[in-house]
């Protein structure tokens, strides 16, 4: 978020609550003193306040009396402590308040008991997305405001300078009319022949003294109101120069958080990706060896279908055999039981 540039013109013949847009220079040929400061914030680095601080007072009309020459010292006076006071002031020191998104982002991955799976990882985009969103939401908003406060300020800095010629013009007619008026009065003691002496050379008006005293006064008061006015814009400015660099390095960590989670993400891709390859290799090796055992165990199967069936073939042969020679054995039995009985008999 960038601010820009901010100015704070106190005049001294303006009222309270009146600023210009743009810094003047000091230097003003109707007695004016001005004070301008200069608030500068950058992208890059941070914001730095230049102070250029003027005061310059002319006298307003030329008399020999010594009350003007000390009321015009007074004020001279005053406004140089506002400008001390103004010049010495410090730098606020900026606070940096860490993001909860970091710790937010660890616990979704500490979440998962370090088991990796398709799953687990869109579970993890999808925690991570939703953090996400929220964050900028908030941002949004809060730059939102932001931004309508900072226009607010420019709008009302914009309607106080124009304010100014209107003054200054009024000042000048203001000088004018006291100098032809003082011209006025010199010229008419110097025609009158009966002035002369010891007396006085220049008449000087009580109402002009008090006239002069009283905007004196008022233009002390005004610049401690622009004091006060200062401290408040500055005070505001702090805090909008706080929230940007707030809002920055938390645009950082959201980044560096991203990168890293898309890193890991690279990461484990990769070794899903080898341990799939490992996996497509070793089913293939093992499907090959399935096929070379199916081929082995056909084969020896058919030599134990032959064997068996040779087996068989001289088992059902041996078979025949044995009845052969038990008929034939049974034959002889009964043949020599005839023989044996016949002998007998004999």
């Amino acid at each position: 978020m960038d601010i820009g540039v901010v100015y704070l013109v106190v005049e001294a013949f303006l009222p309270t609550g009146h600023a210009p847009s743009s810094p003047v220079d000091a230097q003003n040929s109707s007695g004016v003193a001005v004070m301008s400061l200069e608030l500068t914030a950058t992208n890059n680095t941070p914001a730095t306040t230049v102070q250029h601080l003027k005061a310059q007072s002319t006298p307003v009309t030329e008399t020999s009396d010594a009350s003007n020459s000390t009321g015009t010292e007074s004020a001279s006076h005053d406004f140089r402590q506002v400008k001390r006071r103004v010049s010495n002031r410090k730098r606020q020191k900026t606070i940096t308040l860490c993001s909860q998104l970091s710790q937010d982002i660890d616990n979704v991955f500490k979440d998962t008991n370090n088991e990796v799976t398709q799953q687990t990882l869109a579970e993890i985009q999808s925690r991570v997305q939703a953090l996400v969103l929220m964050k900028e939401s908030e941002w949004n908003e809060k730059y939102g405001k932001l931004h309508e406060e900072c226009g607010l300020w420019e709008h009302k800095a914009v309607s106080r300078g124009l304010i100014i010629p209107e003054y200054d013009r009024v000042i000048k007619n203001l000088v004018e009319t006291l100098k032809s008026t003082t011209k006025k009065s010199g010229q008419q003691r110097g025609q009158n022949p009966f002035v002369g002496g010891p007396g006085p050379e220049k008449v000087v008006f009580p109402e002009e003294i008090m006239l002069i005293q009283k905007e004196r006064d008022q233009f002390a008061e005004e610049a401690m109101s622009w004091e006060t006015s200062y401290d408040e814009l500055y005070k505001r400015y702090e805090k909008l120069r706080q929230a940007s660099l707030e809002i920055r390095h938390e645009d950082d960590e959201l980044k560096q958080a991203y990168k890293n989670l898309e890193e890991r993400y690279g990461a484990l891709e990769q070794n899903f990706q080898a341990l799939r390859m490992q996996a497509e290799r070793e089913l293939e090796r093992a499907n090959v060896e399935l096929d070379q055992l199916e081929k082995a165990r056909e084969n020896d199967s058919l030599g134990l279908r032959l064997k068996v069936k040779h087996l068989e073939a001289k088992n059902n042969a041996l078979s025949i055999s044995l009845e052969a020679k038990t008929k034939e054995l049974s034959e002889m039995e009964a043949l020599f039981e005839d023989v044996v009985s016949k002998a007998g008999g004999m």
